[in-house]
Order: C-alpha cells, then sequence, then structure tokens
C-alpha cells in the first residue's frame, strides 16, 4: 500500500483526509489518541509532512493489523523509543551536558537516600526504581476502601404477598 505524498510541507485536513482515505470524523478521533498529531492554526487544522506519514502507519495498524488505538499508540511509541536510542539519544547534548546531568541524578539519588533513612518513604521517584513497599501501599489503599456508610439502615429480607383470589 504505498500512498505518494505530495512533496509539501504542510497539509489541511482535508488533503490529509484525501491522501490517507478516510473520513474526517475519523482522522479528528486518531488527534484525540495521538496529542502530537497536527495543529491547529485558529480554525484549521494543519498537518507536517511527519503527521502524514504517522496517519498512514495508524491507518496500516488499526485496518490492516487490527490493533486498537490504544494498542497503535503503544506499538508507535515503541517504535519511536527504539529510534531514539538507536540515533544515539539528543545529539545537541555534548558529553560534558551529559556527564553534569548523570551527576546531578546521583546527587539527587543520595540526597533521597537520606531523607528515606530519616522516615520518609519516598523511594520510586526515578523512572528506573521500583517501588519498593508494597504491603505500605496495600495498606494505605485499604484505609482509603474501608470507609464506614453512615445512616443507612440494613434492608430486611420480607415474603412476598399472598395474592386474592
Amino acid at each position: 500500500m504505498a500512498v505518494e505524498i505530495p512533496k509539501r510541507s504542510v497539509f489541511k485536513a482535508s488533503e490529509v483526509c484525501s491522501i490517507a482515505e478516510v473520513q474526517p470524523y475519523v482522522l479528528k478521533s486518531w488527534e484525540a489518541e495521538f496529542p502530537s498529531l497536527g495543529k491547529s492554526k485558529g480554525d484549521a487544522r494543519v498537518y507536517r509532512r511527519a503527521d502524514v506519514e504517522t496517519v498512514l502507519e495508524i491507518k496500516r495498524l488499526l485496518y490492516e493489523e487490527g490493533l486498537t488505538l490504544g494498542a497503535a499508540r503503544r506499538k508507535l511509541d515503541v517504535e519511536l523509543e527504539v529510534n531514539d536510542i538507536s540515533d544515539g539519544g539528543d545529539e545537541s547534548l555534548d558529553g560534558d551536558v551529559r556527564e553534569r546531568i548523570t551527576q546531578a541524578k546521583e546527587g539527587l539519588r543520595s540526597i533521597l537516600k537520606l531523607l528515606s533513612k530519616n522516615g520518609s518513604k519516598g523511594q520510586g521517584l526515578f523512572d528506573d526504581e521500583p517501588v519498593p513497599d508494597r504491603q505500605l501501599a496495600k495498606a494505605l489503599s485499604a484505609k482509603r476502601i474501608t470507609k464506614k456508610k453512615v445512616g443507612r439502615k440494613p434492608r430486611v429480607a420480607r415474603a412476598p404477598k399472598k395474592k386474592k383470589a
């Protein structure tokens, strides 16, 4: 399914619909699921060339592979992360900046350890650290769930009334 995309940098919503062969309401619903898709200039929605390619990929995932919108979004997010990793990350950061960021993270982790030694349960603040104490989380959620209901009387089961013949 090779679709020819015109050689332009910006497209209107109606043009994207005709290229992808989808209805405008479908494109609008995809915008809700994929927030990075398209930009609005006033009342008109405008799409970049990369957005048109993303729309075509979404259509392929939905119609050919049979994925849901959520599954397609997750799959596209994973593909973007893989592309970012294979590109070597952000080229705008040189080695010195990366080293300073790493040092800052280590400093923050040491502060976190100091705070956690004083009784604070601040673990799991970084993406690569899991929350350690599941029992604490369960206990806290159990406290929220077990609220006492006030003002209701219990219902009493009664026998059905007999019909008069």
